[in-house]
């Protein structure tokens, strides 16, 4: 069972290597000591974005992780900014109209960094052997997850970096065309 957002992934796989995932959101289910951040829906007159990721094999060692939006901008919070409750609030572009943030990156269930850029390096040493799950989550400057209709906007892969080809499994919310 891994753990993400408020969100339990139970996933099976058989003997062919196809992934059974099942998603819950019962909060009886989860782990009280949890610290996930909380979510925030995406402003009403703001288009809603979309996710997705890719991952590639490194020419010298580990993967490098490639984030796919449509509608969000991967921006470091506004410098000025330095009351919390300030960076509750949506961030909007002026020019785009687009939702400003960050994205966090968790690996097998554990947040590795934030990311204020579209491409990042997973070192080989963070990886278990076997399967592993890389999810991205796009987040507001007060780290609270973005959703529509209730549903966290993340992508998810399932990856067993001993393959020729390492994706086992995809999973996104509100994927990217």
């Amino acid at each position: 069972m891994i753990k993400y957002l408020g969100v339990i992934f139970i996933f099976i796989l058989n003997s062919n290597n196809n992934v059974i995932a099942q998603v819950t959101n019962e909060p009886s289910l989860l782990d009280q000591n949890d610290h996930s951040h909380k979510p925030i829906t995406i402003p009403e007159k703001s288009p809603h974005p979309t996710l997705s990721i890719e991952i590639y094999k490194d020419a010298i060692s580990g993967y490098n992780l490639k984030i796919i939006t449509n509608y969000y901008s991967l921006v470091v919070p506004p410098k000025e900014i330095l009351n919390i409750s300030k960076l509750m609030l949506p961030t909007i572009n002026k020019e785009t109209g687009f939702i400003e943030g960050h994205a966090h990156l968790y690996l097998n269930g554990k947040k590795i960094r934030r990311l204020y850029a579209y491409d990042t390096h997973i070192p080989d040493e963070l990886f278990l052997k076997g399967i592993n799950q890389i999810t991205v989550s796009i987040n507001n400057h007060a780290h609270m997850y973005w959703v529509i209709d209730e549903k966290p906007i993340l992508a998810t892969l399932f990856i067993d970096p001993t393959k020729r080809k390492p994706i086992i499994y995809r999973f996104e919310s509100f994927p990217t065309k």
